[in-house]
């Protein structure tokens, strides 16, 4: 409900700029007033009434009689590609191209929006023609052309012109930067962590095709572009347990406890598995024991009772889970102590396991800082609002104390 009361004070905002508009012209040009101005006021019955498709066909109608206005265009335009009837936003976007005296600037505008129609609906061979087109013309502010271009590259997969288009990005200076917030050093931050998954992303589709050799050497870029890349030292690591080589798996996946604590325990499986296979299970219980001095979660409390049960019993993990639900609260560590506890006990622990299942059940591990999307599964390019590396564990569901020694990269 909320999208379509923004999308009706659109039109309206649009209606009324129609309004002005016709005003204005009054006087200087020949309109046909009898024909435009009715169809400009069922415009607005229709918003007032919710009617939105009829509002749209209403006030286009008005600018196919009054067809100057640029701006206007643009915001039915744009309607238009909203609700799906992209090759009537096609339509008037070329058009628009066709009048005379366009200045430098409606021209760009006109042409980044005719770039999204055709990227709305796949035709990325043509979108990105006119956007290196924009760019090799060298007019005025580029970025909405290296964005959109962007943009294409990541729907098309295709890595290496995403990584070029993204340095060129963060190259740009000048003109190019001029009236743009937040300042530049906080897009060239951005920009290298897109460009640090990039690279991760070429990195599997090598290790895909067997080609571990030039996987290693993306991931490497990765890292060197973003120090901070906790996905380049986990796909690092499983390059190497593909060679058997654990031990420097272990090395790789240990950096990532600093590189980003919340994200650390998605590393539990593959440690776990190193471990495992250098038969060093006690070194991996030490491992894990230092860790949740420092930052404590769901996940590493589970894993450490399950290894308490197998070496010292049911009891010992029992007080250990007890002990830390008594520093934070965890629906799933609760869940895993009354597993622990439920067989022969009294039918009220087995009704509270089973409401304790209830409320975990359908709950999204994953959730997105930038826009809020939630998921069971971790994305490395939030599906929403396409941003890399924003989704992490839900601290909502697996709440986690962070203390001020496990930010620092250089601790032991």
């Amino acid at each position: 409900m909320v999208l379509q009361d923004i999308l009706i004070l659109v039109l309206l905002v649009a209606a009324l700029a129609i309004g002005w508009w016709l005003g204005q012209r009054e006087g200087k040009q020949k309109v046909d007033e009898a024909s435009a101005k009715p169809a400009y006021f069922a415009g607005i019955n229709y918003l007032l009434n919710e009617e939105k498709d009829e509002a749209i066909d209403s006030l286009i109608s008005v600018l196919e009689k009054n067809s100057d206005s640029v701006d206007t265009h643009l915001v039915l335009a744009h309607m238009l590609r909203r609700r799906g009837e992209v090759e009537r936003a096609i339509q008037i976007h070329q058009n628009l191209l066709l009048a005379p005296d366009l200045t430098v600037l409606n021209k760009q505008r006109i042409n980044f929006e005719l770039a999204q129609d055709y990227i709305s609906v796949g035709l990325y061979d043509r979108a990105e023609s006119l956007l290196l087109r924009e760019i090799e013309n060298d007019t005025g502010d580029q970025k909405s052309s290296f964005e959109y271009l962007l943009e294409i590259y990541q729907d098309t997969r295709e890595w290496e012109r995403a990584i070029e288009v993204s340095e060129r990005l963060i190259s740009r200076e000048g003109v190019f930067w001029r009236n743009f917030w937040p300042r530049p050093k906080y897009l060239e931050e951005k920009l290298k962590h897109a460009v640090s998954h990039f690279y991760c992303e070429l990195a599997l589709e090598k290790f895909t095709a067997g080609e571990v050799r030039a996987a290693k050497k993306y991931l490497k870029r990765a890292l060197n572009i973003d120090n901070q890349s906790v996905r380049a030292n986990m796909q690092l690591a499983q390059l190497y347990m593909s060679a058997a080589d654990y031990r420097m798996a272990i090395k790789c996946l240990k950096l990532t406890r600093w590189q980003d604590p919340e994200l650390f325990p998605e590393m539990l499986p593959l440690l776990t598995k190193c471990y495992l296979q250098l038969g060093d299970g006690q070194g991996l219980f030490d491992y894990l024991k230092a860790v949740m001095a420092e930052i404590p979660s769901s996940p590493l409390v589970i894993l450490l009772g399950g290894m308490i049960t197998t070496n010292e019993g049911n009891d010992a993990a029992i007080q250990f889970i007890i002990g830390e639900l008594n520093k934070r609260p965890s629906l799933r560590e609760l869940d895993f102590l009354l597993d622990l506890i439920a067989n022969g006990s009294d039918e009220s622990i087995k009704t509270i396991q089973q409401v304790v299942k209830g409320l975990l059940h359908g709950q999204h591990n994953y959730r997105c800082d930038n826009c809020g999307f939630s998921g069971t599964n971790l994305h490395w390019h939030c599906p929403s609002c396409k941003q890399w590396g924003t989704i992490k564990p839900n601290i909502q569901l697996d709440p986690m104390v962070l203390s001020n020694s496990a930010t620092s990269p250089h601790s032991p």
